[in-house]
């Protein structure tokens, strides 16, 4: 099957917009029946399918399961949803006063992990288009899902992990080709012992999956930095303010890239109710690639990027960059330490 390299709606030269990192499987598309699909444009408040088997537009409201949605990554894609016309039921514990659900999802609250059989009974005479698990880290929540969606939706989504990818890497550029392998981190492991369970389940029943690899990901309440506090991110800019030392990963100078949930959303959004991706996995990322010592940099000036709270969305002014002068550690400023394999530091400030 041809896979379409799927682009965000307004994606385009010079946005900042998220994109699918790696190149698609086929550079011309002419022969593939997958082109014909109308997938930079989503009508509202409907959505559009295409049968690829039956080479036809069908048209009706795409109906979607949330379990989870209400997360740092998972809160923006539950708004583009149901800005897309989708209708939503987001699946969870409890309603989160940090990201509320957007205005016309329908809530239903169930743990379904400690209880499944609550989970089920809500889930009695229902059919989506797509389930998107964003809480499944073990195997056997995967085993879980499989048991309470199966003949339940056309495509399961699972949130894995870019962390799964093989480390250390074998080559600096990552595509969804990567081999998973991560010694380091057992959440990893785990994630790729869910991936495993899926694709076993797609290849022996048709359990119709799509998995999904975010990277590191902020967003309105997530300062873009990988060695802090998550539930406190404000202390990493309060020790720079002080001219206290903060981690940076090796010398500074390897290649990251952060991504905007709100353009993560873009391209997540994009994928559910494809036909194409079932049995395939993509991860979201920015396309912007900096080093570790440029996004602290941007991290640390409070001026090196706004937020309107109409559209909830960064916009870096890259140009602070070429303006600033490394100076010894000790003068006053902003400080952070580059630690080496060696477990050696180096601290600069700003």
């Amino acid at each position: 099957m041809c896979i379409p390299f799927i682009l965000p709606k307004s994606a385009g030269k010079g946005s900042n917009d998220a994109v699918f990192v790696g190149a698609p499987r086929y550079r011309d598309h002419s022969h593939c029946l997958a082109e014909q699909l109308p997938y930079n444009v989503i009508p509202r408040p409907s959505v559009i399918y295409w049968s690829v088997r039956q080479n036809r537009k069908e048209e009706s409201i795409m109906k979607v399961l949330f379990i989870g949605g209400s997360g740092l990554i998972s809160s923006a894609s539950s708004e583009l949803a149901v800005a897309r016309g989708m209708e939503l039921f987001v699946m969870n514990r409890g309603l989160s006063a940090r990201y509320p659900l957007p205005a016309g999802a329908v809530h239903w609250q169930a743990d379904v992990r400690q209880a499944p059989d609550a989970a089920a009974r809500l889930l009695q005479g229902h059919f989506f288009d797509a389930v998107v698990d964003w809480v499944a880290y073990t195997a056997a929540d995967i085993e879980q899902d499989i048991g309470l969606f199966r003949n339940r939706t056309r495509q399961f989504v699972f949130i894995s992990s870019a962390s799964a990818y093989q480390k250390p890497p074998g080559h600096y550029l990552i595509s969804e080709d990567t081999p998973l392998a991560n010694p380091f981190w057992d959440y990893s492991r785990n994630k790729i012992a869910c991936e495993e369970r899926l694709l076993a389940a797609y290849r022996q029943e048709g359990f119709p999956i799509t998995i999904v690899r975010p990277s590191l990901t902020y967003g309105p309440t997530q300062i873009p930095l990988c060695m802090g506090s998550w539930q406190h991110p404000w202390t990493a800019l309060d020790r720079m303010r002080r001219g206290q030392k903060i981690i940076v990963p090796g010398d500074g100078t390897s290649l990251w890239v952060m991504t905007w949930n709100g353009d993560f959303a873009k391209g997540f959004v994009g994928l559910l109710g494809r036909e194409q991706a079932i049995g395939h996995a993509f991860h979201i990322t920015s396309d912007e690639v900096l080093t570790w010592d440029q996004l602290t940099v941007q991290a640390c000036m409070p001026w090196a990027w706004s937020l309107t709270s109409s559209t909830s969305r960064r916009t870096w002014i890259a140009a602070s960059l070429a303006a600033r002068t490394w100076q010894p550690a000790g003068r006053q400023g902003a400080a952070w330490c580059s630690t080496t394999a060696r477990s050696s530091a180096s601290c600069l400030t700003l």
